[in-house]
């Protein structure tokens, strides 16, 4: 008996698909946050870190701010260098705990 095998089993599986396609959709990501193309992956991946930290300090920060001290939500934005809205995205989670 002879046994047929599919004209496609040489192919990568499914799997690897699904990460190639992500790594190229992440790259297209990249190029378009860097349209001189001069930024690797992992000078992106440095960059979203950093942005991140940022994020996370100021949020931090802030919530000090609501918790320690009366400042009004406009004050708190000024001292801390962030919108009125990020102040007050972070009251509601603050007020959630």
């Amino acid at each position: 008996m002879h046994k047929h095998t599919h004209k496609f089993s040489n192919f990568p599986s499914l799997e690897f698909y699904h990460i190639r396609h992500g790594y190229r959709i992440f790259t297209e990501q990249v190029r378009s946050y860097d349209k001189n193309n001069a930024m690797d992956i992992m000078e992106f991946v440095k960059q979203e870190a950093e942005e991140k930290g940022r994020m996370e300090k100021e949020t931090t920060v802030v919530f000090n701010l609501l918790t320690q001290t009366n400042f009004s939500d406009e004050q708190i934005a000024d001292l801390v260098g962030v919108s009125v809205a990020f102040v007050e995205e972070v009251r509601v989670r603050k007020n959630k705990k």
